[in-house]
């Protein structure tokens, strides 16, 4: 197993009403929506690991409005630890998000593991979706509405 810690930096982007999501499709989970962005680069700040994120994921330039929430995903999984060593710890900063319209939207260039497309899905119909990360299931809104970073916890992953 690897010592190392991944940080990540996660987007909750908002616009009219919607949230733009990555759908994504597994055999553990079937039909699953995650939030757009990933890694940080060595050197590289939180705010600027989202925006290159979501361009290579979404083909949309966003700045980030203010840290929203910040969780970590630990998995026990063998099988999983075996395979993705590089993402067995996990810490998500996770950004509230606007469009920065003044730029068109490019193509993806990248897509997460198991990432189908992105998809724009009104705030109200998150109920019965699943999310990733888990631990925003259920609590979209407030973390949405929050006016400091909410800490969400840690999951423990199978």
């Amino acid at each position: 197993m690897s010592d190392f810690i991944r940080s990540t930096s996660k987007a909750i982007i908002l616009h009219e009403g919607r949230i733009l999501l990555n759908r994504s499709l597994d055999v553990r989970r079937g039909m699953y929506y995650s939030l757009p962005g990933g890694g940080q680069h060595r050197f590289e700040p939180l705010e600027k690991a989202v925006v290159r994120e979501c361009l290579e994921e979404t083909g949309y330039r966003v700045r980030p409005v203010r840290l929203a929430a910040v969780c970590e995903e630990i998995w026990n999984s063998a099988e999983y630890l075996e395979k993705y060593p590089e993402y067995a710890h996990r810490m998500l900063h996770i950004f509230l998000c606007t469009l920065d319209e003044t730029v068109p939207r490019h193509t993806p260039t990248e897509k997460d593991l198991n990432m189908l497309d992105c998809v724009w899905i009104p705030l109200d119909a998150l109920d019965g979706l699943t999310l990733e990360p888990a631990l925003l299931q259920g609590c979209v809104a407030d973390v949405v509405h929050g006016t400091a970073p909410l800490y969400l916890g840690t999951q423990w992953m199978d």
